[in-house]
């Protein structure tokens, strides 16, 4: 078989050549550019439901000059019927607590509206829907201490007012939740190869 595939190539060679060339022209032309086909986007490989990705939507929405500086973390409380009275409440014992001494170390500078009441009009959107805190670090987003930081403010967001939902993003708000997503991969695909080795 492989003999008679051999010969058909040698004897129609100018042929095979051409189509080739001409398969390798056409695709160069048809595909897209890498720009259009690559991202540095890390949410774009999370899970669509995970905090990062909800609060990156929320961020694009509301605050959309101040995406470039996600540096650090930042805590995106939202309610969709408008932030009440008792969501502020909590708004404000949040920011307490992250400029406190219960607050985990590495945390540096917090801005709120509650310690900085001209930012407003940047940290509440137009409709009063979404409020943003802002929280500088003292580490990288990747050091183990950020990590730690993450953990504690989960803890922290156990008893959040009904309608409040409150979202962690930033630069490592959305590194930690790549990195969760990444070990759950790693988790399921080790599961497979078991189960396909068995």
């Amino acid at each position: 078989m492989f003999k008679t595939i051999a010969n058909w190539v040698i004897k129609f060679k100018y042929l095979v050549v051409s189509f080739w060339v001409i398969l390798a022209a056409v695709m160069a032309l048809s595909a897209p550019s890498l720009q259009d086909a690559s991202t540095l986007d890390q949410s774009g490989f999370m899970p669509s439901d995970s905090d990062s990705v909800k609060a990156d939507a929320l961020l694009k929405q509301y605050f959309p000059d101040d995406i470039s500086s996600v540096s650090g973390l930042y805590l995106i409380l939202f309610n969709q019927s408008s932030l009440s009275q008792t969501d502020m409440d909590y708004a404000e014992s949040l920011s307490d607590w992250l400029s406190s001494g219960d607050a985990p170390a590495g945390i540096g500078e917090v801005d709120s509206v509650f310690n900085n009441h001209q930012l407003a009009s940047r940290l509440i959107s137009p409709d009063n829907t979404t409020m943003l805190i802002n929280i500088s670090l003292m580490q990288a987003a990747e050091d183990s201490r950020t990590e730690k930081i993450i953990t504690a403010i989960h803890s922290q967001l156990a008893d959040t007012p009904a309608g409040l939902e409150v979202f962690v993003s930033g630069e490592a708000g959305i590194l930690n939740d790549l990195f969760a997503a990444l070990a759950d991969s790693i988790d399921l695909t080790t599961i497979v190869t078991i189960v396909l080795v068995s």
